[in-house]
């Protein structure tokens, strides 16, 4: 008896800690899939950026008029904020590779 109730207990364990597996990797691919998105919207928004950049470019005969410093001020502002959320994406895209590599393992 005490044998069959061994297996049974071992049984449950690996059932147990596959479901743990199973949650963990879900969770890992859904991150995953955040940080695509973030990607995404981080290309969008530099895309963005570039087109204001270059609509700025193409009225420099007016750098007279009056919201055309300010537009060049906010601009850079934004590429800075751009760059920063791009370091924070790739620094959570390493930690979870990491993760999913020690989840496969």
């Amino acid at each position: 008896m005490s044998v069959i109730s061994k297996e049974l207990d071992e049984d449950q364990i690996e059932i147990q800690a596959n479901s743990v597996r199973s949650a963990i990797s879900e969770l890992v691919n859904m991150c995953v899939y955040s940080l695509n998105e973030a990607f995404a919207s981080q290309d969008k928004i530099r895309k963005n950026i570039t087109n204001l950049e270059q609509l700025l470019n193409s009225i420099t005969h007016m750098p007279d008029a009056p919201n055309f410093q300010s537009g060049i001020e906010n601009i850079n502002r934004l590429k800075a904020r751009v760059g920063e959320l791009q370091k924070r994406i790739h620094a959570l895209d390493a930690r979870f590779s990491d993760l999913e590599k020690n989840i496969v393992q």
